[in-house]
């Protein structure tokens, strides 16, 4: 347990040690269905260094859009400047290592201080978009409204 938020990146410096090459890492407010052995399996065979998990909603984007073209992630929040087809980070992603390259010590956030430099370097990020549900649980309404709907069910 963090004794002092350090923020999406700075969290991953605490367990560096413990991390493989390659691993996932998940918001814990978030909810969605994909087959997790597919993600790895495209992490792995693509050779990327990071991969973010896209849900493609019907509708109006409710965040920030990240954009893709193909396989690869292009921009985040249009930060880049790259058009592509338009998602919502889903807080589910593949990490290697290498995010230790970027992240600063103390607190810091895995977009700002990883996604964009890599973005910007044109490494390849993967955009996995396989998923068929994602829903975000993480204020106190979200988690009401989805609780009321699993108890419909």
């Amino acid at each position: 347990i963090e004794e002092e938020l350090l923020g999406t990146g700075g969290a991953y410096l605490a367990f560096r040690e413990k991390l493989q090459d390659h691993f996932f890492a998940i918001n814990c407010d978030v909810r969605m269905d994909l087959d997790l052995n597919k993600l790895a399996d495209f992490h792995q065979v693509n050779h990327f260094t990071a991969t973010m998990v896209i849900f493609k909603p019907d509708g109006e984007l409710k965040y920030s859009p990240v954009e893709f073209n193909g396989e690869l992630l292009v921009d985040i929040a249009g930060k880049i400047g790259t058009a592509g087809n338009k998602g919502v980070f889903t807080g589910l992603q593949v990490l290697s290592r290498e995010i230790f390259y970027y992240l600063p010590a103390g607190v810091s956030s895995i977009i700002s201080s990883f996604y964009l430099p890599v973005l910007k370097e044109e490494k390849k990020i993967g955009a996995f978009t396989q998923v068929s549900s994602w829903i975000d649980v993480g204020t106190k309404e979200l988690f009401e409204n989805y609780h009321s709907m699993i108890r419909k069910d």
